[in-house]
């Protein structure tokens, strides 16, 4: 089966596919294998851009998970029961990026340390100024 996953690392195409063996079984004889699985809606949140405005781009993909059991004994001549489910759970992954004004609020904060110490030593200097 050919699963879905979010990618962090990959800015071109952040939403990946691969292909699963984990629904591959060998077959015993006298018994039947019974699948559930789970299909779980997965929500994307990119921001991407230096210049972020608060809209980011959204995208929605699915995802698999389950598991089976092969234990029953063969009823009907039913070799194989496979379930599809729909997950209640919503996983949603969000991915911001250091944008221009984060770096301008870095800089900020940097700016605002400077000047304190600026305002100390002219505060001091211009404090000798008055008293000559």
């Amino acid at each position: 089966m050919v699963d879905s996953f979010f990618n962090a690392e990959n800015f071109e195409e952040p939403i990946g596919t691969s292909i699963t063996d984990s629904y591959y079984y060998k077959m015993l004889p006298g018994y039947t294998k019974s699948n559930e699985i789970y299909v779980m809606q997965n929500k994307l949140e990119l921001m991407d851009s230096y210049f972020q405005y608060g809209n980011p781009d959204e995208h929605t993909f699915y995802s698999l998970s389950g598991g089976y059991k092969d234990t029953q004994v063969k009823l009907d001549n039913v070799y194989i029961n496979t379930f599809f489910f729909i997950d209640s759970k919503v996983t949603t992954h969000k991915r911001t990026v250091f944008s221009l004004l984060d770096m301008l609020s870095q800089l900020g904060g940097l700016f605002q340390v400077v000047e304190s110490f600026t305002f100390i030593i002219l505060g001091y200097y211009a404090e000798k100024m008055m008293y000559y």
